[in-house]
């Protein structure tokens, strides 16, 4: 093989990670309703891969292009995941079951500035206390950390909250900061 048709691999294999891992970041803001920036992303996405594919087309007789073009597609799904992971798109309901009554799980979230609802609930072993939280994804960790300081043997759940609106979920100065778009001003 000559160091063109090395280079075309490359140059396709990464065309593959770039418009697979902005298909992944596209499909997250979409579900996450972030719906125009979505569609400015799927422009680049859709750029990217028309040009992939027209190498791949037009050079099917070399195998390391077909190989390279499978290759950057598994890369990107797997860097797709990555850089998602990364940005934390979206919302997170949490519910917390604490048997502990020595503990004030609420209290200790609502310290650390979380917004949370505590509910009264009845568990095997008698009263517990449950908080319901709706947070940004990035601040998951923070929350976990600080239930595990004050309630390791808590019981967590977390699912994805779609869109929350009204109440305190959303305060204003973080929509006026991100905008429409969910871009930082």
């Amino acid at each position: 093989m000559s160091d063109l048709e090395w280079e075309l691999a490359a140059l396709i294999f990464g065309a593959r990670v770039v418009d697979v891992s902005l298909g992944t970041v596209r499909m997250m803001l979409l579900v996450g309703g972030s719906r125009w920036l979505a569609g400015a992303i799927s422009f680049a996405e859709i750029l990217v891969w028309v040009l992939a594919v027209g190498g791949v087309v037009t050079n099917l007789q070399d195998p390391a292009v077909v190989v390279a073009y499978a290759g950057g597609f598994a890369a990107g799904v797997i860097v797709g995941s990555w850089l998602e992971e990364r940005l934390a798109i979206g919302y997170r309901t949490v519910h917390v079951w604490n048997a502990n009554p020595q503990v004030d799980v609420t209290a200790h979230l609502r310290a650390g500035d979380f917004r949370v609802t505590r509910l009264s609930g009845t568990g095997v072993s008698g009263q517990v206390e449950v908080c319901v939280a709706v947070i940004r994804r990035r601040a998951l960790s923070r929350l976990r950390r600080a239930i595990e300081e004050v309630a390791p043997r808590a019981f967590i759940t977390v699912e994805r909250a779609e869109r929350p609106l009204g109440g305190e979920t959303l305060d204003s100065s973080a929509r006026r900061r991100w905008g429409l778009l969910g871009l930082r001003r």
